[in-house]
């Protein structure tokens, strides 16, 4: 393997983890901030895919030194990455939950809506675009780091790719990610409100405004450490509702337009 090829798997591999960071990683933080169950749990998988698949579309490029080739690759690559960030979060994610955790099972199955594919296609567009242009200019740019006498050539090639697809996998993160996102957040902040305010005298206009009134039947639970699971989303994501653990009882909550709207006790599965 040349050195240039070598430049080739470095500028696939920066691809890679690019999108994985920018697309699932940071949901995934935000996600564990929120103390939403297995917050990893697409962010982990999603991170070896994309670093695998990137840097072989990145020595392919250099390899083969087809600028065809090498925009099919890189476009290849953003399709995969699109697919797999509506499959990992809404398909593989309550699978891998269920497994680990069998009482859930027949709990945690997602619907399954017309418009994903809808939503598949702008992911694409979104992902698939950027990912076609910078196959297409990966010999130009490898070439021109690899011949450089300036130490460190490398790293322009590698900064334009980083940036260019951070900031398509947030506008791909917003699309998709966003509204499930926002719904647990709210719901998580609610509750770590009400826990920190407990016993203390509330202004009822602060109270409506935080939608504490959501919490009622279940207040006496609030406390106790939490896991959040996504229980139902609606097709649109306008309605998301989620299931709490309390370790010694479970809650489900409905979330409206990004707000509380009411919770109560529901029996524990088995």
């Amino acid at each position: 393997m040349t050195s240039k090829q070598s430049f080739g798997i470095l500028y696939g591999l920066t691809a890679g983890l690019t999108f994985a960071i920018v697309f699932w990683g940071l949901d995934a933080y935000q996600l564990y901030q929120a103390h939403i169950a297995y917050p990893w749990a697409a962010f982990g998988p999603g991170l070896v895919i994309a670093l695998l698949v990137g840097g072989f579309v990145g020595w392919i490029t250099i390899r083969t030194e087809n600028v065809f080739i090498g925009a099919i690759s890189w476009l290849g690559m953003g399709l995969l990455v699109a697919w797999l960030g509506i499959w990992l979060p809404l398909k593989f994610t309550p699978q891998l939950i269920t497994s680990l955790e069998p009482a859930l099972k027949g709990w945690l199955v997602y619907p399954v809506y017309e418009n994903e594919n809808a939503i598949l296609g702008i992911i694409i567009i979104i992902l698939g675009i950027p990912a076609l242009i910078l196959g297409a200019l990966e010999n130009n740019l490898v070439e021109q780091a690899f011949y450089s006498p300036a130490a460190g050539a490398i790293v322009i090639p590698i900064f334009f790719v980083a940036v260019f697809l951070a900031v398509a996998s947030l506008g791909a993160d917003f699309m998709l990610n966003s509204p499930y996102r926002g719904a647990v957040t709210a719901l998580d902040n609610l509750l770590q409100f009400a826990v920190d305010n407990q016993g203390k005298q509330i202004d009822p206009a602060l109270a409506r405004s935080k939608h504490l009134g959501a919490l009622g039947s279940i207040a006496d639970q609030i406390s106790q450490p939490r896991r959040l699971f996504i229980f139902y989303y609606s097709e649109t994501a306008d309605e998301v509702r989620i299931l709490i653990d309390f370790k010694t009882s479970w809650a489900l909550c409905y979330i409206i337009a990004e707000q509380p709207s009411y919770c109560k006790i529901v029996q524990p599965p088995k």
